[in-house]
């Protein structure tokens, strides 16, 4: 059975990489209908597995001598990236916090930088969950919070996280520990919308492209940048 599995995944594999070499190709097609469709055809191609596509259009980016398919694979890079990373549904937890020094005890009791819970979003992730305004959130999943820039780590963890993901929040609440676990709801996405205002994603495209190509080894396969997730 192992070989007809290790068959069928290389078949799938090989299938998919020739799916691609034909719809860049096409991209330089005679007919403009038949460029439009292969242009199409390369973001649905995406849904599959976006990282691979987004090696070959760079690489093909980088090489082509021809203006529209260069222009067309930019457009096609964009494409993916606002679907697939930006557009990808995110981790929701639904509160509103603020920075908070909290004297942990211990063996050597220490005052570290903390967030403290200030508003909870209505029938939120958080609030079903039991989290109160004035919560002081200490850990995640078993781990302390950042040192440095806890807020900003601790909010970048979570909304990479997809929806329906269990965390387990350590919470400080009347000076005493303990553990919430939340499932994660989905990013609204009027707020993803505004992480990522059309001019962000045009400049974070354009970082993510010249250091991609800048970055590409003379021959061989080369590991691509992950693009930015919202912040």
């Amino acid at each position: 059975m192992t070989w007809r599995v290790f068959f069928f995944v290389g078949l799938t594999v090989g299938v998919f990489a020739d799916d691609v070499t034909r719809a860049i190709e096409g991209l330089g097609a005679r007919k403009y209908a038949d460029r439009e469709a292969a242009q199409v055809r390369l973001v649905d191609l995406a849904a599959a597995d976006p990282e691979p596509l987004l090696q070959r259009a760079v690489r093909e980016f980088a090489t082509t001598r021809d203006p529209e398919v260069r222009e067309r694979l930019r457009t096609v890079m964009q494409a993916v990236l606002d679907r697939h990373v930006w557009g990808r549904p995110q981790g929701f937890l639904g509160i509103r916090m603020a920075p908070a020094l909290v004297v942990l005890g211990g063996a050597a009791p220490a005052l570290k930088s903390q967030i403290q819970v200030v508003g909870l979003t209505e029938d939120s992730a958080a609030q079903k969950a039991g989290l109160q305004v004035g919560d002081v959130i200490t850990g995640l999943d078993g781990q302390p919070l950042a040192a440095d820039a806890p807020q900003q780590a601790f909010t970048e963890n979570i909304r990479a996280r997809p929806p329906g993901t269990v965390v387990r929040l350590r919470v400080m609440r009347d000076g005493e520990e303990q553990e919430i676990s939340v499932t994660l709801g989905a990013m609204p996405a009027e707020v993803q919308a505004e992480l990522f205002p059309p001019e962000r994603k045009r400049v974070l495209f354009e970082e993510w492209l010249r250091r991609t190509v800048s970055g590409l080894p003379a021959a061989g396969e080369q590991k691509i940048d992950k693009p930015e997730r919202a912040r």
